[in-house]
């Protein structure tokens, strides 16, 4: 044994182990050949570079995102004009009628006692055209007068036979309000969507039943509404057309009116414009358009010439809001004279004035009607609810 192992021997058996020198641990394997830490300059230019990368990404997506909007934007005007040629209309647009329990005006008209909505804007081409293309495929009840495609103020055209008609909307008319209808047609487009806008024949689901119960082509039962049974109404009805009160208020009142003349009471307006001047004369742009509005305008006196008229229809609610009513409504005066619930003798109420009427039409005093199967050019119609 050589003198190295004899030394070790000793060490270990008298316990002197922890004399022997530290062992240091073991470090980190070579790398492979060449491999080198980087400089702090290096990370540094890395990060640099990552968030100069970074910043590029993000105003691509910001342009991306840009594109991507104006792009909807496009999509969706283009499936507007698309669904005003093709007949399908925006949602009825309503408004509340508030401050029940107004008194009367001094014509006697314009009092209600309860809470109610009205229609924002006359019913238009493209609602009556997506009406009769759900129900008019055969016409047993002539909802589609055809003067609607041949008149040049009509604004719907009908084409194919009976069972297979389909209905389109002119070019520039889906935002005209529909004409030559008459007030039973109002009734069954009221059914019509207190039914909840069925497809389908005329018939007790569709637009004989429901607001109003039609007994044939031009009757009506009486309803069982208590205050506008008697007009043939029914309780519980969604969609109606206006009780003439409910036209009225709806056009002239004003609780915030101080002024009055001897033909209104304080808190009811001459004109459905919130005025008691005669409106300004509207005119119109080549799509027909008011191009002048202001406060107090209305289409009235053919002053909306456009498409080769003396006077035409105009798009519902172009006037501006200085124009609408106390509560919202657009064009209750002029455009087109409105059907209304009331029957007056043999007749039914119409009430508002028309494109090519002068402004008495427009005034509160006038009371008007129309046989109930009367339809023209210049006769409209809007809805009511609750």
């Amino acid at each position: 044994m050589n003198s190295k192992a004899i030394r070790l021997a000793l060490l270990l058996l008298f316990g002197l182990a922890p004399l022997l020198p530290a062992q240091s641990p073991p470090g980190p394997p070579p790398g492979p050949p060449g491999d080198t830490m980087k400089s702090l300059q290096e990370i540094w230019e890395e990060i640099v570079a990552l968030k100069a990368q970074n910043a590029a990404l993000q105003g691509q997506n910001a342009a991306l995102q840009a594109q991507n909007a104006a792009d909807n934007a496009d999509l969706k005007g283009q499936l507007s004009d698309l669904r005003t040629f093709l007949g399908a209309p925006p949602t009825i647009e309503m408004v509340p009628v508030g401050n029940a329990g107004n008194p009367a005006d001094t014509s006697t008209y314009g009092a209600v006692s309860y809470p109610y909505s009205i229609g924002k804007y006359e019913v238009t081409n493209a609602q009556y055209a997506q009406f009769l293309n759900a129900v008019a495929v055969t016409d047993p009840n002539a909802l589609y007068n055809t003067s609607m495609g041949s008149n040049v103020r009509g604004g719907i055209t009908r084409s194919g036979a009976s069972g297979s008609y389909s209905y389109v909307v002119k070019g520039f008319m889906g935002d005209k309000p529909v004409n030559y209808v008459s007030w039973y047609d109002a009734l069954r487009f009221c059914n019509w969507l207190h039914n909840g806008r069925p497809p389908g024949e005329q018939d007790s689901a569709t637009t004989e039943g429901g607001a109003y119960t039609l007994t044939g082509a031009t009757s009506v039962a009486a309803g069982d509404d208590p205050t506008h049974g008697a007009n043939g109404r029914n309780a519980g009805a969604r969609f109606w057309l206006p009780g003439e009160d409910e036209w009225y208020k709806a056009a002239y009142h004003d609780p915030a009116n101080a002024g009055a003349d001897a033909n209104e009471t304080a808190d009811y307006w001459l004109y459905p414009t919130k005025s008691d001047g005669a409106p300004t004369v509207a005119t119109a742009d080549l799509d027909g358009n008011v191009d002048n509005d202001t406060a107090n305008i209305a289409n009235y006196d053919r002053g909306a010439d456009w498409n080769g008229q003396n006077g035409n229809v105009t798009t519902v609610g172009s006037g501006g809001p200085g124009s609408a009513s106390y509560y919202g409504a657009f064009d209750m005066g002029g455009n087109v004279w409105e059907w209304n619930e009331q029957t007056i003798g043999g007749g039914r109420g119409r009430r508002g004035g028309s494109w090519n009427g002068n402004s008495y039409g427009l005034r509160s005093a006038d009371r008007n009607l129309n046989g109930p199967s009367k339809e023209y050019d210049f006769i409209g119609f809007r809805v009511a609810g609750p």
